[in-house]
């Protein structure tokens, strides 16, 4: 046989052989390839997952934090209502041990501007509100809340000074004084107003001519604006 074919013959095993090497390692390759690329979805799978999963808890601490926000709101206005109820409660024992009540009542009408004419009102002279405390001194105002409560009594104003109540009552009150201070100053000796012909009946603190300040106590309600 000749030398040249002999050669090429050894040369096309070889290449033959380095053929089938490659081969081989490329399906080794590629089965790896596979088998990375299968790991590579499984780890993103599980960053997606440990991601959505955070997500979740990032979401429940949010709701949490919403809750216990809305639970703080509602203590403290649990507090505040258990505080107001606190203060309603030493009113009212204030109001029970407060002696029997030494007023006077003027009149049951008054001169309707001094025109003859007459409108239904109780008149109460109440003396020496000046020097009753704080605490005594509401629950003065609660106690005749309840006692001009009902009938016969329908309209009615409590008065610190005689004076000014039997000028109310008679309508002896001159016109001068009232344009020179913009109202009669002996509307100051009034301190309270109780009306039980309104819807809802109401109680009204006045400081003084100009001033009123509605209270709420057992029927008497702040009329809402």
């Amino acid at each position: 046989m000749k030398k040249w074919v002999v050669t090429f013959i050894c040369i096309s095993f070889i290449l033959i052989v380095i053929v089938i090497a490659e081969g081989y390692n490329m399906n080794k390759m590629k089965e790896n390839l596979t088998l990375v690329t299968k790991q590579l979805g499984d780890k993103e799978q599980q960053i997606y997952e440990l991601k959505k999963e955070n997500e979740n808890q990032l979401e429940e601490i949010k709701k949490i934090d919403r809750e216990l926000f809305d639970s703080k709101i509602e203590v403290n206005k649990l507090n505040k209502e258990i505080g107001q109820m606190v203060y309603k409660m030493e009113n009212y024992k204030n109001v029970l041990e407060l002696p029997s009540l030494d007023y006077e009542i003027i009149s049951y009408k008054v001169n309707n501007n001094n025109a003859g004419e007459t409108e239904k009102e109780t008149v109460v002279l109440y003396e020496g509100v000046e020097s009753i405390d704080v605490d005594l001194y509401w629950a003065l105002i609660y106690r005749l809340a309840i006692e001009f409560s009902a009938d016969p009594y329908t309209k009615v104003s409590i008065w610190k000074d005689r004076d000014h109540a039997e000028n109310y009552v008679t309508g002896n009150i001159n016109p001068e004084e009232i344009s020179e201070h913009f109202g009669w100053r002996g509307m100051d000796s009034r301190f309270l107003i109780i009306d039980n012909t309104s819807n809802p009946p109401k109680l009204i603190e006045a400081q003084s001519g100009h001033d009123f300040f509605p209270l709420e106590f057992g029927k008497y309600k702040v009329p809402e604006l």
